[in-house]
């Protein structure tokens, strides 16, 4: 089977969050899904600090700006722990647009990572995928090799 579409093309890059240290609450940002059906939280943790836990929870909202924000229900993750000897994880988070509150008029989502009691590593990718209008913008990518 040959493929012509590139992955860049029909994937893109909605936010990020370089792989860091961090022990107090990150947020991606709100970003729209207006234009795609799907996207897909990614987060890759490496190394907890003792005692350190860390959860992941998705909000949602009107705009960009977290007009009206609240947990998209059903979309967080469980709480790792250091002491349970999680760390080391991927982590992923899929959301349907239609999961939003469609009806209010919710289409931007904002991750919040929360690095508890102690630091902890990781990186943030958040991904809209099969987008409504094709191909999607690569402006928040350095390089794409094809």
């Amino acid at each position: 089977m040959s493929y012509t579409q590139r992955f860049s093309e029909v994937h893109q890059v909605l936010a990020h969050e370089p792989a860091d240290s961090q022990a107090v609450e990150v947020n991606s940002g709100f970003v729209s899904l207006a234009n795609f059906h799907r996207a897909v939280v990614i987060i890759s943790l490496g190394d907890m600090a003792a005692g350190g836990q860390f959860v992941v929870n998705v909000d949602q909202a009107t705009d960009t700006a977290g007009t009206s924000s609240k947990a998209l229900t059903g979309k967080s993750t469980t709480r790792l722990t250091q002491a349970a000897g999680d760390g080391d994880d991927l982590l992923m988070i899929e959301i349907k647009s239609i999961e939003l509150d469609v009806a209010g008029g919710f289409d931007c989502i904002n991750v919040r990572i929360n690095p508890v009691d102690a630091a902890a590593e990781f990186a943030l990718l958040v991904l809209g995928c099969v987008p409504r209008f094709a191909p999607v913008t690569t402006t928040l990518v350095t390089e794409i090799v094809d």
